[in-house]
C-alpha cells in the first residue's frame, strides 16, 4: 500500500481525496474543504489544490460530514481542476 501512496504523490495526486462514482445517482467525495458553488445543476467543492465539479440535474447534498460530501441527483459529468 505504502508504494501505491508514493506513486500517487510522486504524479501529484491529493492522497487525502477520492471521488466515487455510484451509477444510482450518487457521488462520494472525500477532503472536501469548501462549497464554491451549489445549485440544482451544478456543485463546485474546493478539494485541498483542486476544485471538482459535479454536473446534472437535480442534484441536492445529501450529507456533509468531517470533509466527506454525498451528493445526490442525476449525475452527467464529474470535473476536476487545478486551482491556482
Amino acid at each position: 500500500m505504502n508504494l501505491i501512496m508514493q506513486l500517487l504523490a510522486e504524479m501529484g495526486a491529493d492522497t487525502s481525496s477520492a471521488i466515487t462514482v455510484c451509477p444510482c445517482g450518487y457521488v462520494y467525495i472525500k477532503g472536501v474543504k469548501g462549497v464554491a458553488r451549489l445549485s440544482s445543476e451544478g456543485i463546485t467543492l474546493i478539494c485541498g489544490k483542486n476544485q471538482i465539479s459535479v454536473t446534472g440535474t437535480n442534484l441536492a447534498v445529501a450529507e456533509y460530514f468531517q470533509g466527506d460530501i454525498i451528493i445526490k441527483g442525476d449525475v452527467s459529468g464529474v470535473q476536476i481542476e487545478k486551482s491556482l
